[in-house]
């Protein structure tokens, strides 16, 4: 990639992964530089649909995260090669100088590429219609909201900041701001920003924006010197947004793919006369999941969709199914067929679809019947089905689309199986249907996506006239359309009549005539073909040091973090050493999981200290387990196992026991949590984990003896009949040591959940002390009413913060335990579970991103513990932190 002039020296592992039917990819430096790559078509209608060798395209685009997070200069040349990929400055830049430059790299050195596409023009030209373009702050680009664009927001804004800034000398800029920013303090970012164009990023931004809104009300005033334009109303304002319209054949009823609060889910609506509006039907099983497409029947009152699922635990594909509107049932057709794209003949009888294998796309028919399934077209590796639909009772209309992201428009001869030329003058024609003896397509002649009445090879009219552009599209036979709009909050799917028009206004990009792409020729080299070896992978590639102190009592906690994978994720492992001062011991964390086999194997092993109260006395735990992750999708994709064998040693007062024995463990959670929502909304969680523990010393004493544990947590969820956005949250942990045993081998309080909304125990009991109960039984009750408080959505620029939203909660918890605990003189009292210990309080919790990346979520609680005589005060304060996550160094492509 020329436009870099610093490369990683050893080799980049790339994969190609073929067991997705979702177009995506992901890149990371750790613990090597590594890219995943799902080459698999995207869909018509998305973001992606203008690419012409997608997997070129996402493979560029990851190879520029390669390029822009690698380097480090400087001073971090020297830290390198001690600490490995870890010391990459660029990754703690933010999402939209990554995400945007890879956009421009991959529109720079690819026939296509985002930045140059007709979507992202529509899009753009939509917020500035709505004149909400400058709504979006350069703080805010960097987000994942709950408002459009949703997580596109870096890929859209970093993209048009970063296509202005590929103009300046030839990219050199580019270069210049990635070894610039390779040299720098973390989080100051500004100044190589400024030693190129005087002036910061805000500024550059907002300049870019005035240039873009320019060109949007120059194509808009081009647009409207054409009249009327189509005067389109939405079909159900109340959506968050719509694709996908379809009529059924009589045009009584029209669906969608809706996108509401609760995820996607087709909505079917009948049109009520009197009131002059369409109404929605309700269905107790109406389809929902990740839909693509579907198509009505033409005689019976039934749908057939595509939709993507699991098929497997390690497999994610689109299938077809039905669904009768009749009997308001859901049948499923195929099982990991890839199919998309479904449509019905004439008689309702056989179902075409595109299917995906081995690289290529098929075009097969299935006997509805027999369920029986005929290949009748595979396309090389070069092209691709874009889309079909009837075009006759003998013929299908087949867009192919080939490395440049043109579509050739074809005729299949469902007899003679023989591709003919549909002969057409429009350019990028697609969503061709035929519909009461007229044909009509989409679009880009005039730099707008809009519909056209074909009438012959040299002559079609447009028939629509949008400001912004449609996407799929349906007509009924009074004249009436319904087509995916673009609108500043979105796709919606908008109804108005046809009206043909002369010619439509043609409007330029500037943005996309600044690339001119010359594919070089590759010259022909050998390679040859070995088998995968994961060896050479495992040593550790990096280490993370992490140094704290204590004021409390004088000490330094240090540890070092590391880890790796083989490429094809058959061996993985991680690791962790930590050494605390204060009580002069080590301690870590190891695992290790192996998916060589059709039941995976781990190995693990930990030290950690555990404190008793506020005294000096600490639990010293050490374990090792051998275990195997049984298959559980045949019974439920959202069930999880793990049984196998582990060896502890417990030392507490210079006393050391060890034990053996079997365990198994299980969790399921079928929980529903959408990006609109603030919380979970419903559903519930368990966790199960039974241990058979003996004792290695035959004359161990009964306390110290074997013992059975059963641990395990119940959480749930509901919204019903509350306020939008509320919701009662309600979990129980618990700890039942079958025995009477020491206390060692059991487990003590907390005063915050270590993880929110997690499935594993955690004992929480807020406004009391740190390890204050403890003991081989404890239960502990949680319960929280959750509600919105404020949105604040507030940043600066290139400020390290980003403001989200307020909430609140009121809390209640319970304990009960067999043991001991610390009353409020730190004097240890013995508990049988005879009596409970409860608190109530009250929590703020402000959600922020941190560093630019780090979402990190700040809780204030004021707590009132209820048993007085273990209650250091009236009230308790607390301020605490839950850090989310995801992979560091790691850049998904869309």
């Amino acid at each position: 990639m020329t436009i870099f002039t610093v490369a990683p020296k050893e080799k980049i592992v790339v994969i190609l992964n073929d067991s997705t039917d979702a177009p995506n990819g992901f890149t990371t430096l750790l613990p090597y530089a590594y890219i995943m790559i799902y080459p698999v078509q995207a869909g018509r209608d998305d973001a992606l649909s203008e690419s012409g060798e997608w997997a070129k395209e996402l493979f560029i685009h990851e190879l520029a995260h390669i390029m822009q997070l690698y380097p480090a200069e400087d001073l971090y040349k020297l830290a390198k090669p001690v600490f490995g990929n870890i010391v990459a400055p660029n990754l703690l830049l933010p999402l939209w100088w990554k995400e945007g430059m890879a956009v421009e790299i991959e529109s720079r050195f690819t026939h296509q590429g985002r930045t140059k596409s007709y979507f992202q023009d529509a899009g753009i030209r939509a917020l500035v219609l709505e004149k909400k373009l400058f709504h979006y702050t350069l703080a805010e680009a960097n987000e994942m909201l709950p408002t459009w664009p949703y997580g596109s927001r870096p890929y859209l804004f970093g993209s048009m900041l970063m296509s202005d800034i590929g103009t300046k000398d030839q990219g050199k800029a580019i270069n210049e701001l990635t070894l610039g920013h390779a040299a720098r303090l973390p989080y100051w970012v500004e100044a190589p920003h400024e030693r190129i164009y005087g002036y910061n990023y805000e500024s550059h931004y907002l300049l870019t924006l005035d240039t873009y809104q320019r060109q949007a009300e120059e194509q808009l005033k081009a647009l409207r010197s054409v009249e009327p334009t189509s005067q389109a109303t939405p079909i159900d304002p109340s959506l968050i947004s719509g694709r996908h319209p379809r009529f059924n054949s009589t045009g009584e009823t029209l669906a969608l793919v809706s996108t509401n609060k609760k995820g996607k889910k087709i909505a079917f609506y009948n049109f009520n006369k009197q009131e002059n509006k369409w109404e929605r039907q309700k269905f107790k099983k109406a389809p929902d999941g990740d839909i693509s497409t579907f198509e009505f029947h033409p005689e019976q009152n039934k749908i057939v969709f595509a939709k993507l699922d699991l098929v497997d635990s390690k497999r994610l594909f689109s299938d077809l199914y039905t669904f009768d509107l009749t009997e308001d049932k859901e049948k499923k057709l195929t099982t990991a067929a890839r199919a998309r794209n479904p449509i019905w003949n004439s008689h309702g009888n056989i179902i075409y679809f595109i299917s995906t294998f081995n690289g290529k796309t098929q075009l097969k028919a299935m006997n509805v019947a027999t369920e029986s399934i005929d290949q009748l077209l595979e396309l090389g590796f070069n092209e691709r089905l874009h889309e079909i639909s009837i075009y006759n009772d003998n013929e299908l209309f087949i867009g192919i689309k080939d490395v440049k992201g043109n579509i050739q428009a074809k005729l299949f001869n469902l007899k003679t199986h023989k591709l003919s030329d549909f002969k057409v003058s429009a350019p990028e024609v697609e969503h061709l249907k035929n519909r009461f003896g007229k044909i009509y397509f989409t679009s880009v002649k005039s730099g707008v996506s809009n519909i056209y009445q074909y009438r012959n090879a040299n002559d079609e009219v447009p028939v629509s006239h949008l400001l912004t552009g449609a996407l799929d599209f349906d007509v009924n036979k009074d004249g009436y359309a319904i087509a995916t709009v673009h609108t500043a909050g979105g796709f919606q799917v908008q109804g108005f009549d046809l009206h043909q028009y002369k010619a439509l206004p043609k409007i330029s990009n500037k943005f996309r005539d600044r690339y001119q792409y010359t594919e070089t020729p590759i010259a022909d080299y050998e390679y040859k073909m070995e088998d995968a070896k994961s060896l050479k992978y495992l040593y550790p590639h990096y280490w993370i040091p992490f140094v704290a102190t204590s004021s409390a009592n004088n000490s330094v906690f240090f540890q070092a973090v590391t880890g790796s994978q083989d490429p094809l994720l058959i061996h993985r492992y991680n690791l962790a050493v930590d050494y605390d001062s204060f009580i002069k011991k080590v301690g870590y964390d190891f695992d290790y999981i192996n998916s060589a086999f059709t039941w995976p194997f781990t190995l693990s092993a930990t030290r950690n200290f555990r404190p008793i109260g506020n005294t000096d006395i600490f639990i010293d735990r050490s374990l090792a387990a051998l275990g195997f992750v049984p298959d559980t999708f045949k019974i439920s994709s959202k069930l999880a196992m793990n049984a196998g064998l582990q060896y502890s040693e417990v030392e507490q007062s210079d006393v050391r026991t060890q034990h053996a024995g079997p365990y198994i463990q299980a969790s399921y959670k079928s929980i529903d949590q959408t990006l609109f929502d603030i919380y979970p909304t419903s559903g519930w969680g368990i966790f199960l984990q039974l241990e058979n523990q003996k004792s290695t010393k035959k004359d161990a004493p009964d306390l110290l003896g074997d013992y059975d544990q059963a641990t395990g947590a119940l959480i749930g969820y509901n919204s019903r009949w509350l306020p939008d956005d509320h919701s009662l949250y309600a979990k129980l942990s618990f700890m039942h040591t079958f025995q009477k045993v020491s206390t060692r081998f059991g487990t003590s309080s907390a005063v915050m959940p270590s993880l929110s909304d997690s499935t594993m125990p955690d004992f929480v009991l807020r406004g009391y002390g740190v390890g204050q109960f403890f003991g081989s039984r404890m239960t502990t009750l949680n319960t929280e009413y959750r509600f919105p408080v404020g949105t604040l959505n507030s940043g600066s620029g290139t400020y390290l913060y980003y403001l989200k939203r307020v909430n609140g909660a009121i809390v209640v918890d319970g304990l009960t335990v067999s043991g001991g605990a610390f009353d409020k003189n730190d004097f240890l009292k013995a508990e049988n579970m005879s009596r409970s210990f409860w608190s109530a309080g009250a929590e703020a919790r402000l959600e922020t991103t941190l560093g630019y990346l780090l979402p990190v979520n700040f809780i204030f609680g004021v707590y009132a513990p209820l048993s007085p005589q273990y209650a250091q005060d009236d009230f308790q304060t607390g301020l605490s932190l839950q850090i989310g996550g995801g992979i560091p160094g790691r850049q998904s492509s869309n």
